[in-house]
This record gives structure tokens, C-alpha cells and sequence, in this order.
């Protein structure tokens, strides 16, 4: 990261957090960011949605859950990786780095962590811009207007293909003609500390601005085992993000963005699950590991990571007349990362791995829909393009440490220094056509139908250093490879709904993910041996009923899925000792049912329940080596049989009219599920608790809250994996894991600041 950047960038922030502060004298009243006197929104929203959703994805009938902001707030949701404690059918594994390793997970299936040749299941999008890896959902969630997860395959609608569905993330959007500023602090039991701000600024009759930032700090989480004073993986993020509306006619609405933000943090360390401490210190006895629950790392050195996250998006909306609606949507995105981590997970100074990775990507949506009404005999249609456009390239340096010399022969050539260095970079442009069209059959029935043609253009190479190995393996110095795939996909659906109070849809699609190039060192293959680093796309066939109905005259509703996918050709990260391969594996089965109710017994009371369940196994012939063979019929990482989340919230007005006391609540149950995905019951995790409760009061435009998030104190592992080097002599395997969220215990103030006047330049 450079240092001129992240200071200038600091002090932006802070300039605009001041700035907001300082309108609290001429603010307004106004509705505090809570939208509390707007109703009542319950923990989590299910909804069976038809084919005139407005936004990505929506191509066809398909189940959504969206959260709003205030449910973001409920759940003390403060940046992407808390989303998976607010939906029972996503999980967000992550193994250390932001940009590599994270897992987004819909029902049971996402993409490998660590490889950045595999484009992701599950697509992200932010404001409808893509984000090719699923780290990039790391960031603060301040200023969001709602989140959205879409399970099953989109097909003709969706900007990117992806197998198992997509998060979108909506922002707010500057308010023509509007002020308004808001202005949230955070204090957490870890000693974090976040600022957040927001200003709105009209910039004449038809032009409005909008800028929010985030400052966020905070003490390490993970001690230290070896140097008590000492903590890791801390809190210290900041960004920025700018939006322009302008809006010329009342047919024209074009938005223009830019953001920015940049980490610097102690991340990731590793904790001990089992097994003992070697004796590398000199003394003559092992020693117990420490308990995980005292979430101690027996890393001897701190890890690092540094990120900067920078980008600029450009849509524009021109309705045509006749229903016809012209949308573009450009992106540009530049990422840079650096991680350090400890390569043996021990307190020896064996080996140390640099790590940097550069991303450009740009992307081009483009699009011509006719939108009709649920129950109008005109068809509507879709026709679009999308191209995407993106480079990247990793090195990785592989440093011996001071103690290598006392656990390698000398013959192996085992002194501390440089080892070696892998290159990599990879070259894709990717180009889809797609077209739906939305029939009217007779009132209350619908059909959809729609296809898509993608074609990839993949280049990769790897360049290899290997002047001391020691025990890493040799692979040969290098390789080049290229992949050209053409493959058309489909969906089709139908929905019917007799009135504004049910609705079902059944609905078919063939999903696609691409192909791509193994971009790591075991690309290349053994030294002296035949590899090919390319992988064939990832294919599915998604089936899935649902049904949405209100009733109670609108006091409750109830959603239903059930669906069922058979995946094929997934692409699987397999680990034959001593190596990582990326490979296409037969396939899996996944299928399941989904519940969400949700009850008003009272004007401002909520109740709500969702139940996920799934059965998703690898299909058969499926080897993950290691000695595994056929693991066909084994249940697929990170997919717990049960999720349930009960979930309440209430408001209770005060005597005064703009006092308002509310409560919030959700515990979540997830069954046992595999933190890995090698199978073996040494990686299972047993059923976890997971509480999270809110309560504060509302007065005008101002609000305080206290909140705790996994207020049990639940101690569970994200992954769980095999130390490299302390293997016990009498067979045991001594497990790492990186473990999900602490407790957290925090006070939140809220203000909502008005109007700005005195912010707008010639007033």
C-alpha cells in the first residue's frame, strides 16, 4: 500500500466525519436511520418474486431473501463476512486473506478458497456492477439500502453466469432536491471503535451528490500463545464512497460512483484444535496446546495484510416510451493486496510466504427490456450483452526461516533465506448474449423462458523459481496454457398468481460457470510430468418450486421452497499429497426445502421463522485424493443438514410522540457440518448456538443502542485443516482451524443531521 495514498485517504475520511458532526446544530428533526416510524421490518424477509423484478438476477420466478437496512441493524450486521448470521442458506467459510481466501456459499455449494483461477458459484454484485472474487464482499456495510440473496442458477438475466445463485448489494442513491446527513459510532467490547458518516447534497434542480465514509479500529481478537502482550488479527480499515445523480429529463437517470477503501490488519491467524506444542524451544517435554475456546494462535509470528480496493461504476437508465427501458451499466476495478503468513503454523521459524496480488477488471452490461404488468396480455422481453474484461497476477515468495537447518538435512540444501518464488498472471475476456421473453397465457398464469450464450477467452501462465526447495515439491519451471469455451445455457418458468395475496412459480434452468486455468504452482505438474492446468466449465440443472402467500389480513406470511440441483463437471480443489489440483469431479446432488414465516401479532410486534434444510452430497466417482478414493454419497463442506433462526422485534412508544424503545432478537441453530472439504470426521463441527440481540431507544433524529452479536460466547471453526509439520509420531493429526466471530458487545449512537445548506458550494 502506498503510504502518501492511505494518508490522504485518512484524512478525507476524517474531514468528512467532522463535517457531518459539525450539522448537528442545524439539524432537523427527521426519522433516525432505525425507520422506525415507518413500520416494522422482521429479521429476515423470503420472497417469491415474479419475472418484473427490477435488477440482476431476476430471470425469471425465483427465491430471494432481502435484507433491509434496518434488519442489517437488528442483526448487527457490520460488513459482508457477518451476512452468513442473517440467512439460513448462506455460509461465508473464510481461510485468511480478503481477496483469496473467501467462499461465498448459497445451499451447500460455492468455489474453492485459494484459487484464483476459479470464477465464483455464487456472483457478487455490487449497485449491479460485478465483483469477481468473493472477498470483495469484505467491506463496511454503512450507507446500504438492501442486500438480496438469490438462490438457484440466473440465466437470461444475470450479467455473469453462476451455478448456484448471487448476492447484490444496493447502496442508497443521492436524493434529487434533498439534505441529509447521518452520523453512527460504534464502541465494541474488543476495543473496535467505528465511525461511519453519510452527507446528500442537491447540486442544482436536476443533480445531487452523495458521500459516506468509514473509519473503523480496533484491538486484535486472536491472542498469542508465545507473546502474551501481543495480539492478532485486528481491526483497522477506512474508505470512502462518491455518487452523482444526474437526472436531465424525467426519462433519464444516469448515476456515477467511485469508491475506494484500504485495509492494513494483523490477519490471519490459526488456532490450535488439537494435538500438543513441540517442543521447538528447546525444553525437553511437548506441552498442552491451549483450548480453542481461549482463541489463542501458536503462530509465532504476526501475520499481515494489506488491501486496497478502488473502483468507478457509470449507470444509465432512458426510458424510451411504450414500456421500452435502456439500461447501461460500465465498471472498472482495481485491487492490490499483500499478505504475509506463517507457512508452518508453529512457533519454529521454519518457512514464511509473501504473497501479492494485482486485479483490473472491467465489465459492460447492456440492455433493452420491455416491462409489463403481472397480469397485462403484452409480452415483455429482455435482450442484453455483457463483456467482462480482466487481468490478474500473483506472486508468491516462499521464505526459509531461521530453524529450517534443525529440521532438514543439509543435504536438502536447508539454510534460511529465499526458497523459492512462483509467478503467476492470467488473461480473460468473457462475452454473454441473453434474451427472455415473459408470455401471458390466461389471468393469473405466466410463462418465461430465456437463453444465454457465453463465450470465454482464457489465457494463463506460470513462471517458477525453484532454487531451495527443501520440502516443497518441484514442479516443472513453468507453463502456458489457453482455454476457449462457447456454451449456451437456459431457463424456463411459470408463475401463477390469482390475486396480490399468493403466488407459486415452478421453474426450470441449466446453469453455467466457467472453466478455467489451475493458477497456482501445481499448475505446471511434477517435474518431468504431463499437466494440464485447465478445468472444463461447471454446469447445473436447477429445479425448484415455490410458493408466497399473505393472509391474516397481511399479519403473516408464508414462503415455501423446495428445489433440486444436480450439479455436474464441479470443479473440485483436490489435494493429492504433496500437491493442490484443481479438477472437474463427476458432480453433486443437492436438494432440500426452505421456510420462512412471518407474524405480526401485534402493530408493532414480529415473529419470525426460517428453516433451511439440505441433503447435498458429492455424486459418485468423486475423488478428492489423499487416499480418500470414491467419497461419492459424502456430504459436501460446509452444508448442515438443518439451519433454523427464530427470530422477534418489537417498538413501544413512550408517552412523548418521538420517544421509541425497540428490541430486536435472533438465535440461530445449525446443525453439524464439515469444516473442509477433504472427508473425514476430523473435520466436523458439531451443532452451534448462535444468539444476537439488540435494544436501544429512538428520540427524534437521535438513537442509541446496545447490541451483542454471538452473545453465547459460541466457540466454532470456519475451517479446519492439517498442520503442515506437527504430525504426532503416534498417527495424530494436529488440526488447525480459523474460527468464526467472537463475541461482541457493543453501544451504538445514531443521529440523522439536516438540512445541509451550508454545504452546498455558492450558497
Amino acid at each position: 500500500m502506498k503510504k502518501g495514498g492511505g494518508m490522504r485517504l485518512r484524512r478525507a475520511v476524517w474531514i468528512l466525519l467532522a463535517a457531518s458532526t459539525s450539522l448537528a446544530t442545524t439539524a432537523g428533526h427527521q426519522a433516525v436511520a432505525h425507520d422506525i416510524s415507518d413500520g416494522l421490518s422482521s429479521p429476515r424477509d423470503i420472497l417469491v418474486t415474479g419475472p418484473r423484478d427490477s435488477g440482476i438476477g431476476h430471470d425469471g420466478p425465483i427465491s430471494i431473501e432481502r435484507l433491509d437496512s434496518e434488519t442489517l441493524g437488528a442483526l448487527a450486521i457490520r460488513d459482508g463476512f457477518d451476512l452468513e448470521n442473517a440467512s439460513t442458506a448462506l455460509r461465508m467459510p473464510s481461510s485468511g486473506a480478503q481477496v483469496e481466501g473467501a467462499s461465498i456459499r448459497i445451499r451447500g455449494v460455492g468455489s474453492p478458497m485459494l484459487q484464483l483461477g476459479i470464477d465464483p458459484a455464487v456472483a457478487l454484485y455490487i449497485d449491479d456492477v460485478f465483483r469477481s472474487r468473493s472477498g470483495m464482499l469484505g467491506g463496511d456495510l454503512f450507507d446500504v439500502e438492501s442486500v438480496e440473496i438469490l438462490k438457484g442458477a440466473p440465466v437470461s438475466r444475470a450479467a455473469m453466469s453462476s451455478t448456484a445463485g448471487a448476492v447484490r448489494i444496493n447502496t442508497r442513491k443521492p436524493q434529487l432536491g434533498k439534505h441529509e446527513g447521518q452520523i453512527e459510532a460504534d464502541w465494541q467490547s474488543n476495543g473496535a471503535k467505528r465511525l461511519r458518516a453519510m452527507a446528500n447534497l442537491p447540486l442544482g434542480a436536476a443533480v445531487a451528490g452523495r458521500i459516506s465514509g468509514f473509519r473503523s479500529r480496533g484491538n486484535g481478537v486472536t491472542g498469542d500463545f508465545w507473546h502474551p502482550a501481543r495480539r492478532q488479527d485486528n481491526l483497522d480499515r477506512y474508505g470512502l464512497r462518491g455518487q452523482v445523480r444526474f437526472a436531465p429529463s424525467p426519462t433519464t437517470t444516469i448515476d456515477i460512483a467511485g469508491d475506494i477503501s484500504l485495509v492494513d490488519e494483523s490477519c490471519c491467524a490459526s488456532i490450535r484444535l488439537n494435538g500438543y506444542v513441540p517442543a521447538f524451544d528447546g525444553s525437553s517435554h511437548d506441552r498442552p496446546a491451549p483450548r480453542p475456546s481461549w482463541r489463542k494462535t501458536l503462530i509465532n509470528e504476526l501475520q499481515r495484510s494489506t488491501v486496497s480496493d478502488r473502483g468507478v461504476a457509470i449507470k444509465a437508465q432512458i426510458d424510451l416510451g411504450r414500456d421500452l427501458r435502456l439500461t447501461s451499466i460500465s465498471g472498472y476495478r482495481n485491487v492490490h493486496s499483500r499478505t504475509w503468513a506463517e507457512g508452518d503454523f508453529t512457533r519454529a521459524a521454519i518457512l514464511g510466504i509473501d504473497t501479492l496480488v494485482d486485479i483490473e477488471a472491467l465489465t459492460q452490461e447492456l440492455r433493452l427490456s420491455r416491462e409489463v404488468a403481472a397480469n397485462e396480455p403484452r409480452p415483455g422481453w429482455t435482450i442484453g450483452a455483457f463483456l467482462r474484461r480482466e487481468q490478474n497476477r500473483r506472486i508468491r515468495n516462499y521464505d526459509w526461516g531461521a530453524d529450517v537447518p534443525a529440521f532438514f538435512p543439509p543435504s536438502l540444501g536447508a539454510a534460511p533465506g529465499r526458497g523459492a518464488v512462483d509467478d503467476l498472471s492470467q488473461k480473460f475476456e468473457s462475452i454473454a448474449l441473453f434474451a427472455d421473453i415473459d408470455l401471458f397465457l390466461v389471468p393469473a398464469l405466466r410463462l418465461q423462458a430465456g437463453g444465454r450464450l457465453d463465450v470465454d477467452r482464457k489465457s494463463g501462465r506460470g513462471r517458477f523459481d525453484q532454487s531451495v526447495l527443501v520440502a516443497l515439491p518441484r514442479v516443472n519451471d513453468r507453463f502456458d496454457a489457453k482455454l476457449r469455451k462457447t456454451v449456451p445455457s437456459w431457463t424456463a418458468s411459470l408463475r401463477y398468481a390469482p390475486d396480490d395475496t399468493i403466488s407459486t412459480f415452478l421453474t426450470y434452468s441449466r446453469g453455467y460457470k466457467a472453466g478455467g486455468i489451475n493458477m497456482a504452482r501445481e499448475g505446471a505438474g511434477l517435474a518431468g510430468a504431463l499437466t494440464d492446468p485447465v478445468f472444463a466449465p461447471e454446469t447445473v440443472d436447477h429445479l425448484e418450486f415455490g410458493l408466497s402467500s399473505r393472509f391474516w389480513k397481511d399479519r403473516a406470511a408464508v414462503s415455501l421452497s423446495l428445489f433440486l440441483d444436480d450439479y455436474h463437471d464441479i470443479q473440485n480443489h483436490i489435494f493429492m499429497p504433496p500437491m493442490f489440483y484443481v479438477s472437474n469431479g463427476p458432480g453433486a446432488n443437492v436438494k432440500g426445502v426452505e421456510l420462512g414465516i412471518d407474524v405480526r401479532p401485534a402493530a408493532r410486534t414480529a415473529v419470525s421463522l426460517d428453516v433451511t434444510h439440505l441433503d447435498a452430497r458429492y455424486g459418485w466417482g468423486t475423488d478428492l485424493g489423499a487416499g480418500g478414493g470414491d467419497v461419492g454419497g459424502a456430504r459436501l463442506g460446509w452444508a448442515p443438514d438443518w439451519t433454523v433462526a427464530l427470530g422477534g422485534s418489537t417498538r413501544i412508544p413512550l408517552g412523548r410522540g418521538d420517544q421509541t424503545l425497540f428490541a430486536d432478537g435472533q438465535l440461530m441453530w445449525r446443525d453439524s457440518y464439515r469444516a473442509a472439504t477433504n472427508v473425514s470426521a476430523r473435520y466436523e463441527v458439531p451443532p452451534t448456538w448462535l444468539l444476537t440481540l439488540r435494544a436501544g431507544i429512538e428520540w427524534g433524529r437521535y438513537a442509541i443502542s446496545a447490541w451483542c452479536s454471538n452473545c453465547l460466547g459460541t466457540v466454532y471453526p470456519e475451517v479446519i485443516f492439517n498442520n503442515p509439520v506437527d504430525q504426532r509420531s503416534t498417527g495424530q493429526v494436529a488440526l488447525e482451524s480459523y474460527p468464526g466471530q467472537p463475541r461482541r458487545l457493543g453501544l451504538t449512537l445514531a443521529a440523522r443531521l439536516g438540512p445541509l445548506d451550508r454545504l452546498v458550494v455558492g450558497r
